[in-house]
């Protein structure tokens, strides 16, 4: 399968995640800034109890998807190989890419190419090296709780529950999502544009598009 393909996959799946956090925690958080919200959660508690859970379930078990190590899936670990080892970054590829594009804005394909980046092995370290530092994060606090209570329910005492419970922590699952939509962003630019991997971009774009949604629905309840 080819990168954009992979990337189209692993795109989809963390937008998904991203909106469903929010969608997760952003009611909580207009209600307590406007409190005349309040009311119209209030008319259906049951209905917003499930859907501040269903939420919570799908974006951690999207994550789950993405960080699978079973090499038969569509997985975080699978789309870097790939592109690390396919022709899709060389400089002939992106001529390819941006050959016509660039007769529509009078911008000669050797002009443009003259000032880009094509990724190298430091630069793939580099980016093994932020995947593998969001999946220990992953691992730390959320594999245990994905696995064996959101997408199966294994036979734990109360316990044992509870331990996996604290350790999943809204913080650190705000902080993957953020760092996985941070990669997208580098390996988006790196293979459109050419451009250097940039780890310090912060994608707002699906928490912007959530909390405007959420205020639109609650305010329509009041």
């Amino acid at each position: 399968m080819s990168f954009e393909k992979e990337f189209l996959i692993f795109s989809g799946n963390i937008s998904q995640a991203a909106r469903a956090f929010y969608y997760h925690v952003l009611v909580d958080e207009q209600v307590k800034q406007e409190r005349y919200l309040l009311k119209g959660v209030q008319n259906t508690p049951q209905f917003w109890q499930d859907y501040r859970l269903s939420n919570l379930l799908c974006a951690v078990i999207i994550l789950g998807r993405i960080f699978d190590k079973n090499g038969r899936t569509h997985s975080l670990k699978s789309l870097i190989k790939n592109a690390e080892k396919s022709e899709d970054f060389s400089l002939e590829s992106l001529r390819e890419r941006k050959g016509e594009g660039l007769k529509e804005i009078s911008v000669s394909v050797d002009e443009y190419l003259s000032d880009v980046h094509i990724l190298d092995q430091e630069d793939w370290a580099q980016i093994n090296d932020f995947a593998q530092s969001i999946r220990v994060v992953w691992n730390s606090h959320f594999k245990d709780i994905r696995n064996k209570i959101f997408a199966h329910e294994e036979k734990l005492n109360g316990e044992q529950k509870s331990e996996y419970f604290k350790k999943a922590q809204y913080a650190k699952l705000e902080e993957i999502i953020e760092k996985l939509l941070t990669l997208e962003n580098v390996l988006f630019h790196s293979y459109h544009n050419g451009a250097r991997p940039g780890f310090s971009w912060e994608n707002n774009l699906q928490k912007s598009l959530v909390n405007a949604e959420v205020k639109k629905v609650l305010k329509k309840l009041v």
